[in-house]
């Protein structure tokens, strides 16, 4: 017996995928016009008519999109986009079954859309009545470049503000250390789209927090105790805290891309990988090129390269390729790849395996300088044994013409 069944007339529902279950509404996977989509089953006397007339007119990236509806004699049906995961998952302990262990964004990035998609919400004279990680959807759609991460909010429970609104989220998800201040402001009726509830306000920020509690630091004082104030004069709304949030990013992620070059360029720790995740991890961008003088215009990988001989060189190397870093970027000095960098200096115990990792990686090892015209073996040959340059002629590589062979 087939485990799909027809949701109406043209969603298509698998009763054996089974996404989630709430209060009023249950989620399986489906397909609608031959794409494969996520379906909401509603009862009749549960659909709020409202709800389903906003959310056919919101349109933006950061809210997940309902194709359609339809109904039957017992239910209603919305076939929307289907996401890989919610964002509790990502909370899970590590050995949970249901942990999400995919492609995710940096949480600087996951942060800025849950406030833009909010914001939008916003814009629109509504306000999101429930919110909480279950409803926060992660969307990975691959690309020719990779995957493309989105995070969306979900399963509204929207309702229309005007002066004073009414707020019916779930009771049952509060961040606890936020408890006592929910307490304090249950009887307070500030419910405007500029304010929310207190409910509401206090589960937002504790996303943030949630996700990682290191970035606290950055955002607690000058973010979220301005979100969670009791005056809603004094309150930020959405738009504000899109703004304060780019302030922030554009403040702090040039110190912490700085703070990534130096310890390429010097840290000799032994918690070099893990001090370079902890910035990977703030959302900076490791292809960002030093603008002092001392850097030439090179990259993380770069100077990793040129001046690094921790033992983690090697895993190094690899964590920043893997995040994205370009291996074939050039400095603004000579016009060098890593490669050329890594060759350059003096032999240590890792060089060689750096240089097969480089080439494994899509390093062009014929590359020439910009100003000398020296490939990667022209400098290997000046600065290291004669031994290592018959190793990279013996993988096929290009030789420097005044090479001779010992």
């Amino acid at each position: 017996m087939s485990s799909w069944f027809w949701g109406g007339k043209k969603i298509q529902i698998d009763r054996n995928a089974l996404l989630g279950e709430g209060g009023f509404g249950t989620v399986f996977k489906g397909e609608f016009g031959g794409r494969k989509v996520a379906v909401k089953r509603v009862e009749l006397h549960h659909v709020d008519k409202r709800e389903e007339e906003a959310m056919l007119k919101l349109e933006h990236p950061n809210i997940v999109k309902l194709l359609h509806c339809e109904k039957d004699e017992d239910f209603m049906y919305y076939a929307l986009e289907l996401c890989v995961a919610s964002l509790d998952k990502l909370f899970l302990k590590s050995d949970n079954s249901k942990k999400y262990k995919g492609p995710m964004q940096q949480n600087i990035k996951i942060f800025r859309q849950l406030a833009v998609g909010l914001e939008y919400i916003h814009s629109k004279k509504l306000i999101h009545r429930d919110i909480k990680p279950e409803n926060v959807l992660i969307c990975v759609s691959s690309t020719g470049q990779g995957d493309n991460i989105t995070i969306k909010w979900s399963d509204f429970g929207l309702a229309t503000v005007n002066e004073k609104g009414l707020h019916k989220g779930t009771r049952t998800w509060y961040a606890p250390v936020l408890e006592k201040l929910i307490n304090e402001e249950r009887n307070r009726k500030s419910y405007t789209v500029k304010s929310g509830s207190s409910g509401t306000r206090f589960r937002y920020c504790w996303i943030f927090i949630e996700i990682n509690g290191e970035l606290r630091k950055y955002y607690e004082d000058d973010l979220l105790r301005k979100m969670l104030e009791h005056d809603p004069k004094k309150r930020k709304t959405s738009k504000e805290v899109v703004k304060q949030l780019e302030s922030i990013n554009n403040k702090m992620l040039p110190e912490k891309e700085e703070e990534l070059r130096r310890l390429c360029f010097r840290d000799s720790s032994s918690d070099l990988i893990e001090k370079i995740k902890d910035l990977i991890q703030l959302g900076i961008d490791v292809n960002a090129k030093g603008k002092y003088e001392w850097t030439y215009g090179r990259n993380a990988l770069h100077l990793l390269c040129e001046y690094n001989s921790n033992s983690n060189l090697i895993d190094a190397i690899r964590l920043l390729i893997r995040e994205g870093i370009d291996v074939n970027a050039k400095d603004d000095l000579f016009g060098r790849n890593a490669l050329h960098l890594l060759c350059g200096k003096k032999s240590n115990s890792n060089l060689i395996d750096a240089i097969r990792l480089l080439i494994q990686l899509g390093i062009d090892v014929n590359a020439k300088e910009d100003i000398f015209g020296r490939n990667a073996l022209h400098l290997l040959c000046e600065n290291n044994a004669l031994h290592l340059s018959n190793w990279l002629i013996q993988s096929g590589k290009e030789c420097a013409p005044f090479f001779v062979s010992e």
